[in-house]
Formats: C-alpha cells, sequence, structure tokens
C-alpha cells in the first residue's frame, strides 16, 4: 500500500538527517510534516493512492498544520492530482489557494489545464495569491488564446495589483500578446492616470506592433499629464 511505501521513504529521510537535529523534528508537528512532504518527493507519482487522503487534509479546516505539506505532496504527486489541486483554487482561504499555486508551478506544462483557473486568480481579491498565479502564468507561456484576452480584460480592473499582474502577463507572451495592442493604445488615454502610465509603460516592454504604437507613444508627449508624457517618451525609446 502507498502508506507502507511512504513510511520506507520517511525513514529514508529521516536515515539523512543529523542525529542532533532529528529530535526536534520528530516531536514538533509543523517539522514533522515537512518530513512527510520529502517522504511524498521521494515517491512521486507511486504515492497517487494518497490523493483522496492529501485532498481531506487539504480541505479539512481543523488540519492548520499538514494542509501546507499536503498540498505540497499532491504537487509531488504530479499531474494525477492535479484536479484535487485546482479544487483547492477555489478554497475560501487564500493560503490555500496560494499553496495550491505553487503546487501546481511543479508539474510545468502538465498544468494546461489549471489554466482557467489560473487566469481567475489573478483577480483574486488577495494581492499575494494574484501575484503568483500571474507570475505561473508568465512562467508557462501556456493557451495564449485563453490569457491574453482575459487579461487585456483584467487591465481594466479596479484594483491597482490585479492591473499590474495582468500587464506583467502579457510582456511574458512578448508577440502573442499582439490582440492586447488595441486595448493599451485606447488605456493610454484613459482618465485613470495609473492606468494611462502603466499602458504606456507595457506598450514599451511589449515592444510590438511600431507601425501602431509608436505614433500612439508619439502622441503621448502632448498629454497634460507629466507622468504620462514620461512613460511614453521612455517606451519609445525601446523601438
Amino acid at each position: 500500500t502507498w502508506k507502507l511505501e511512504w513510511e520506507r521513504a520517511f525513514n529514508r529521510v529521516m536515515a539523512g538527517m543529523n542525529l542532533k537535529y532529528r529530535w526536534q523534528w520528530t516531536e514538533k508537528g509543523a517539522m514533522r510534516s515537512q518530513l512527510a512532504l520529502g517522504a511524498f518527493e521521494i515517491l512521486g507519482p507511486e504515492a497517487r493512492e494518497a490523493i483522496p487522503e492529501l485532498t481531506r487534509i487539504v480541505n479539512d479546516p481543523r488540519s492548520v498544520r499538514s494542509a501546507s505539506p499536503a498540498t505540497g505532496a499532491l504537487g509531488s504527486i504530479g499531474v494525477e492530482a492535479l484536479p484535487s489541486l485546482m479544487a483547492v483554487l477555489t478554497n475560501r482561504w487564500a493560503r490555500a489557494r496560494g499553496d495550491a499555486v505553487g503546487a501546481i508551478a511543479a508539474m510545468g506544462s502538465n498544468a494546461r489545464p489549471a489554466v482557467p483557473e489560473l487566469i481567475a486568480r489573478v483577480s483574486d481579491e488577495d494581492e499575494t495569491v494574484s501575484g503568483m498565479a500571474a507570475h505561473l502564468l508568465s512562467t508557462l507561456r501556456l493557451e495564449p488564446d485563453l490569457v491574453v484576452p482575459a487579461m487585456t480584460s483584467c487591465l481594466g480592473s479596479s484594483n491597482r495589483a490585479v492591473r499590474l499582474n495582468a500587464a506583467n502577463v502579457l510582456v511574458a507572451f512578448e508577440e502573442k500578446a499582439g490582440p492586447a495592442v488595441p486595448a493599451l493604445i485606447q488605456h493610454l488615454a484613459a482618465s485613470n492616470e495609473d492606468l494611462a502610465e502603466l499602458a504606456a509603460q507595457t506598450l514599451g516592454r511589449l515592444k510590438i506592433q511600431p507601425s501602431v504604437v509608436v505614433p500612439t507613444l508619439t502622441a503621448g508627449f502632448r498629454d497634460p499629464r507629466p507622468l504620462v508624457r514620461f512613460y511614453a517618451a521612455s517606451s519609445l525609446g525601446n523601438f
């Protein structure tokens, strides 16, 4: 059974520890949880039978100490645990959602089915979770046909952190973010000065579609707002 294999892996982790500190790790719950995670990292997909139990721990509000290591263990198991981790992305607790994003990140391109949920997390009410989801989307650079339109929409969010995270994702997609250019040009004239500044910066960071963008940034020199003019000029220098 998976429990027997896990115990063997756990003992291997313990055997590799300095005897001087071993008792501290086995006596303290949080530390023991980290050792347990190490055992799952050794087993990887072989621990797939543990997915239901780990999922139960993650979703148990009483498992405060064990929830994060359990989420990490699901990530160590791999793609077979992805459905469970995707479900955690909608957990009411921000820490659980963030842990799930971190665990999914370990799966690399195998995380493709989670892209729609990660897109939703960019608009998360918790700025840390939003940033983590945006960073993962930027790293994976999967499903541009889904991600680019969604991030373009997020540029209009009332939440400044969401706008910044969305812009960073678009920049990561480089040429594939081309469909976002018309919206960025429109935002350059937004009454929200922060949004206008972000649009100017993002156009400069993308460095695409010069035939359209360069005239727009040049026109930005006439904007009455000093910082918008500044970022338009700075971005123009990237072309």
